[in-house]
C-alpha cells in the first residue's frame, strides 16, 4: 500500500521571536527585519535543500525526465553548491508562542520575546513584497517526498510549455526553480524550531539594503512591513523567562498604552532560569 503524504495545516497564527530591541523596533516602524540567509547558519540550510534536490532527481522516480531537464537541473545545483546563491531574504516564525527550545536563545543579558500574529491577514500585508509563507520540512525522510512531489509538478508544467525554448534557456529555469525549493527546507536537528518563514528574493537598489553585526558577520537585511505599526496584526506578546519578566511585561503594558496599541501581554509559563 502506498503511504500519502500528509496534509500540511496551515496555522492560524505564527510567532516571531525576537528580543526587546526588535520588538521596540517592530512596534514603532511596522517593518521586520528579513536578513540575507547566504550570511547566516541558513546557507547550510541552503546546501541541505539542493542535496534533497539532486537525490531526488537521480532517483528512480525521474528516470524518464527528458536529458535536457536532467543537464539543466545538474547545472544549476552545481552553479548553487560553488556559492552562486541569489540575494535570498527571509522573516522566521514559529508554529508555537512559547517555547523553551527558541527562549533559550534569548537567555543571559537579553530579554526574549515572542509576537504572535494573525497569520492570513500577516500573509496579505507581505504578499506586496513578493514574500511566500513556507513551512520548513526537517529531514531527509519528510523532505524527498516533498522535494520530489515539487519537482514533479515543476518538470509537467516546463515540458508542456517550453518544448520550443532554446536549452541554453533551461538551465536559468531550473535555477529559478531550485532557488524557490531550496529554503522550505532543514537538517532534522533543527525540527524542534517547528518554523515557518516568509522567503523571497527581490532585486533591490543597494541603498535598500542595511547591515548588521551577528557572530563577527555585518549580515546584510532589508526592512519589511507596512507603513504603521497599527496595520499589523498582532494579537498578542509573551515575555520569555527572566529575571525581571513580570516588571518586563508591565513596561511592554505601558509602551503600548502610550502608543495606543490594544494588544494583550503575557509571562512565559516555561520553568527555564537564565
Amino acid at each position: 500500500m502506498v503511504k500519502k503524504l500528509k496534509v500540511l495545516k496551515t496555522p492560524l497564527f505564527i510567532t516571531h521571536y525576537t528580543d526587546l530591541s526588535g520588538l521596540l523596533g517592530l512596534l514603532k516602524t511596522g517593518k521586520f527585519w528579513a536578513s540575507n540567509v547566504s550570511f547566516l547558519n541558513d546557507r547550510q540550510e541552503l546546501l541541505h535543500g539542493i542535496s534533497l534536490a539532486r537525490r531526488a532527481l537521480k532517483s528512480s522516480k525521474f528516470s524518464n525526465t527528458p536529458a535536457k531537464w536532467s543537464q539543466a537541473f545538474e547545472a544549476a545545483a552545481e552553479r548553487l553548491e560553488a556559492g552562486e546563491i541569489p540575494d535570498t531574504y527571509a522573516v522566521c516564525f514559529c508554529e508555537q508562542r512559547d517555547m523553551l527550545s527558541l527562549w533559550r536563545g534569548y537567555g543571559g543579558d537579553t530579554q526574549g520575546v515572542s509576537i504572535t500574529f494573525r497569520r492570513l491577514q500577516l500573509e496579505e500585508l507581505m504578499e506586496p513584497h513578493g514574500a511566500h509563507l513556507f513551512k520548513v520540512i526537517y529531514g531527509n525522510t519528510n523532505g524527498m517526498p516533498k522535494v520530489t512531489s515539487e519537482l514533479k509538478s515543476y518538470l509537467v508544467v516546463l515540458d508542456a510549455s517550453r518544448r520550443s525554448r532554446p536549452s541554453s534557456d533551461s538551465v536559468a529555469v531550473a535555477y529559478e526553480i531550485l532557488c524557490e525549493l531550496i529554503p522550505q527546507f532543514k537538517h532534522f536537528g533543527f525540527r524542534d524550531e517547528r518554523e515557518w518563514r516568509f522567503v523571497f528574493r527581490d532585486e533591490l537598489p543597494m541603498d535598500g539594503v542595511e547591515f548588521r553585526q551577528k557572530a563577527g558577520v555585518l549580515v546584510p537585511f532589508i526592512k519589511i512591513g507596512p507603513e504603521a505599526a497599527s496595520m499589523l496584526p498582532i494579537s498578542k506578546i509573551t515575555v520569555g523567562p527572566g529575571p525581571e519578566s513580570m516588571l518586563t511585561a508591565k513596561s511592554i503594558e505601558r509602551f503600548l498604552q502610550i502608543k495606543g496599541l490594544k494588544i494583550a501581554v503575557e509571562q512565559s509559563t516555561v520553568p527555564f532560569r537564565v
